[in-house]
């Protein structure tokens, strides 16, 4: 999360499929498209800005 917020300057949902490839968990039993679809389905706006806390839920 800290390292997309630097890169960026800010964490929209629409960052997160292709970052979470980084997460042990999620990028090596999800492909980036399936990432996509789940943050779309819970997300209606990708360009929404994510707190860290959100990132963790």
């Amino acid at each position: 999360f800290d390292s997309i917020r630097r890169e960026c300057g800010k964490v929209k949902v629409g960052d997160l499929p292709s970052r979470m490839s980084n997460i042990k968990v999620v990028g090596e039993f999800l492909t980036e498209e399936e990432r996509a679809s789940f943050l779309g389905n819970k997300y209606k706006n990708m360009d929404e800005e994510v707190n860290f806390e959100t990132f963790l839920r």
